[in-house]
């Protein structure tokens, strides 16, 4: 991945957590998607330093959008985060078509 799109990440995970982000590793992870074939993204894990949730998040692009998770409840891996972005992509998508502003 270019540099610019990691520091792009490091950006987004430290504003979500309101703490300073440190790459730690990057690790493979696939799901299935929304359309039951394979998801294949490259998931980076942060360390968090002075967030008061917790001391990692994850980040990755994904058809050039990108996307980041708390390591807080029930994701506490980098495929758990994967899964949760896209099981709310899911529900948001059902909500819009059912008419029922998210």
């Amino acid at each position: 991945m270019p540099l610019a799109q990691l520091q792009h990440l490091k950006h987004e995970v430290e504003a979500r957590a309101a703490a300073r982000a440190a790459l730690i590793q990057t690790v493979p992870v696939r799901v299935a998607g929304s359309d039951g074939a394979p998801c294949d993204v490259d998931v980076h894990v942060f360390a968090l330093s002075q967030c008061h949730k917790t001391d990692t998040a994850y980040a990755w692009m994904h058809d050039g959008r990108s996307f980041t998770a708390l390591d807080i409840g029930p994701i506490r891996s980098p495929g758990d985060a994967v899964c949760a972005v896209l099981a709310e992509q899911r529900r948001l998508h059902n909500l819009l078509l059912m008419g029922v502003a998210a």
